[in-house]
């Protein structure tokens, strides 16, 4: 019997709509980091009106705060 390793990397990330178009991974640590818990990567996704952004955690229960 095999067994697979499992990636929940995933977890850690979670999704922020409608952010103001000049939004920056600046302003997202001074927000969520004092209360959420340490930030190891963000990715801010343009469009037309506004942003979102992609906010990884460093472990699963800082993300579901942030929630």
């Amino acid at each position: 019997m095999t067994s697979k390793s499992q990636d929940h990397s995933n977890q850690n990330i979670i999704y922020v709509g409608n952010l103001p178009r000049n939004t920056t991974e600046t302003l997202i640590h001074q927000i969520m980091e004092p209360v959420n818990g340490t930030i190891t990567k963000i990715s801010i996704h343009q469009k037309p009106l506004n942003a979102y952004a992609y906010v990884t955690f460093e472990t699963h229960d800082e993300a579901a705060r942030a929630i």
